[in-house]
């Protein structure tokens, strides 16, 4: 993960005094969605989302259809699961409408967005965008990132989860893209509550490709692992 600067506070003594670690703090930003489920908010805990009305999948009910708050659930639900001391900051923003349905218009300022609102903060933001574009939005994320380290002592990891080709053969390549504070998640639990999710989905609700992901997941165990730690460990 990218480093901030190094500062030092002085106690009595002129003996340097260790400042509490903000590694755990991290941000989701997810795309795509209702446009009333938008705001930039934070939570220490997945129940609080009910006081937003964004309520979990509930698998056992067997006339649950998938709907786009469940996905946004799932995530912040993974992200405490792999990191329950964890804080998590949340921007969630609507679908495009009009001319805006063509993601060109897409700038990712929200990344910048939410690190602000954190006060500079954040160590590592999750992207859920079903509509990534690998080369464009790869190019535009790393001028971010740098823009952040190198303007507003504000590093950040950036983990990017979008739709990708059911072929590997197919999937362009990122060397020299210049972006290395930014990676891109491929996959998704088959098992457990994203495999009930997917079952649960319906034609007329969702798209029959959907994205879930497993930008919660990878978050979270970003935000608990240690800087010489592999999180595939």
């Amino acid at each position: 993960m990218p480093l901030n600067d190094v500062k030092f506070t002085h106690a009595t003594g002129g003996l340097g005094r260790t400042a509490p670690s903000e590694d755990h703090i991290s941000g989701l930003i997810f795309y795509e969605m209702d446009p009333s489920m938008e705001g930039t908010f934070v939570v220490g805990a997945p129940e609080e989302l009910a006081n937003r009305s964004i309520a979990s999948f509930n698998p056992n009910n067997k006339d649950e259809e998938l709907k786009l708050q469940h996905i946004v659930y799932y995530h912040v639900q993974e992200f405490f699961r792999m990191n329950p001391t964890g804080k998590l900051y949340v921007k969630i923003v609507g679908k495009g409408k009009g001319e805006e349905k063509d993601r060109k218009y897409v700038k990712y300022s929200e990344v910048q967005d939410l690190q602000f609102f954190a006060k500079r903060s954040i160590r590592q933001i999750g992207i859920y965008d079903p509509a990534f574009d690998s080369d464009a939005s790869m190019t535009t994320l790393g001028q971010i990132t740098s823009d952040l380290e190198e303007n507003e002592s504000a590093p950040v990891s950036i983990l990017i989860q979008g739709k990708q080709s059911k072929s590997l053969k197919n999937l362009p390549s990122l060397a020299g893209s210049g972006s290395k504070y930014v990676s891109v998640l491929l996959g998704e639990s088959m098992s457990g509550l994203a495999g009930k999710m997917r079952a649960g989905k319906k034609a007329e609700v969702l798209d029959n490709d959907v994205l879930i992901g497993l930008v919660g997941t990878a978050l979270g165990a970003v935000s608990k692992a240690a800087v010489h730690e592999n999180i595939g460990w």
